[in-house]
């Protein structure tokens, strides 16, 4: 990121098209990884479809999804899902961080098997959220 001066924001509509971007992204820019960003309930789900796409393609991408607060997971909060669970079939990664010390560690993993996974076993995309982790992310 310093070599290009930072990330580069593109906002869209809806969480699903910005999934399909990132893995237009992807396909589009040799040697970058498209990364999408969501809310926590529904959009997790919606980025479904495009990790599968990915996944079937050998095709690097990353989503990012908010969750409920800690003491709020698995007790059916207003829009709770657990993404981990339904993005694993569709992932070589899906994690909730559930400490923000350790979001470095966990995207530089995604990032290194992202970039290192053999292709012939399709690389597919990662999923991470985080939880509870306040505003310290």
């Amino acid at each position: 990121m310093r070599k290009h001066g930072g990330i580069r924001h593109i906002l869209a509509r809806h969480v699903e098209g910005a999934s399909h971007m990132a893995e237009g992204y992807t396909r589009a820019t040799a040697g970058n990884i498209g990364v999408c960003l969501g809310t926590s309930g529904p959009a997790g789900t919606d980025m479904i479809t495009a990790l599968y796409s990915a996944s079937a393609d050998s095709i690097p991408i990353l989503c990012i999804t908010g969750q409920a607060p800690r003491a709020r997971l698995h007790k059916e909060d207003f829009q709770a899902v657990d993404i981990e669970a339904i993005a694993k079939p569709v992932s070589k990664m899906a994690v909730t961080v559930r400490e923000a010390a350790l979001v470095p560690r966990v995207l530089q993993q995604a990032f290194h098997l992202m970039r290192f996974w053999s292709s012939g076993s399709g690389t597919g995309g990662f999923t991470v959220r985080r939880s509870g982790c306040g505003n310290r992310v």
